[in-house]
């Protein structure tokens, strides 16, 4: 695949205390635009990285994190750490010194001594390139997803085609003050809406031609400190 320019476009997510800078970089043509992304955002069918999670979920002062990159189809993976803000650019480039990291997935970032953010990037052939800031703030862990449940807290069922099946995340532990929030993503079809708040379900679309087999649903929770935390799971579609 012959690499092309990246067309930077910025998104950022304030949450709570915790602030989650995200860029996407889209591969495109040179000066010629950028594709919106996904025409379908809860449809899995090209490589994607869906989040990027720290352990722990916050920098602590003189410990490793170790990050790893959530996502469907997901090759090797190269990254690159910086104490600063990525510029965007094409590509994005760490405006001081970089930090060393390497490839993998999951990986450990050394952070230095006296450093209160990194910034990492996470690189995957035929992927939007994703960027996340870690931060010294906030508590550090990660939220966790026990399972995909329907309304009633059953588990899912066989679908069948054309099916509009409500789906939940059930979530370990409280929320505290603000409520996580939850993306969804299938392998097929596609979710309506694909974020909810954590006691919200969301209806999961399967297509009226759908042939019988595994569907992949993917679940990622974030909470309000920018903890993040996924599940992978599959459903049967049967005639």
């Amino acid at each position: 695949m012959v690499p092309r320019a990246s067309c930077v476009a910025p998104t950022r997510f304030l949450a709570g205390r915790g602030r989650l800078w995200v860029y996407l970089v889209l591969a495109g043509v040179l000066l010629a635009g950028c594709d919106d992304g996904p025409a379908e955002p809860s449809l899995l069918d090209a490589p994607r990285v869906l989040a990027i999670r720290g352990e722990p979920a916050a920098l602590v002062e003189g410990e490793d994190i170790t990050i790893e990159a959530i996502g469907f189809e997901l090759g090797a993976i190269e990254w690159d750490a910086c104490p600063a803000p990525f510029v965007p650019g094409f590509p994005a480039t760490c405006p001081i010194a970089p930090i060393p990291v390497g490839s993998g997935n999951p990986v450990t970032v050394q952070v230095p001594a006296g450093v209160s953010e990194v910034w990492v990037r996470a690189t995957v052939e035929g992927a939007l390139t994703t960027i996340r800031r870690f931060g010294s703030e906030g508590p550090a862990t990660n939220p966790e997803i026990a399972a995909l449940v329907d309304d009633d807290g059953a588990p899912l069922p066989t679908l069948a085609p054309g099916a509009e099946q409500p789906v939940r995340a059930d979530l370990v532990g409280e929320a505290g003050d603000e409520r996580r929030v939850v993306t969804f993503y299938s392998t097929l079809g596609g979710f309506d809406p694909f974020r909810r708040f954590e006691e919200e379900s969301s209806l999961l679309l399967i297509p009226e031609d759908a042939e019988p087999g595994e569907v992949t649903l993917i679940a990622i929770v974030r909470d309000a400190d920018g903890g993040v935390g996924a599940l992978q799971t599959v459903v049967e579609v049967a005639p």
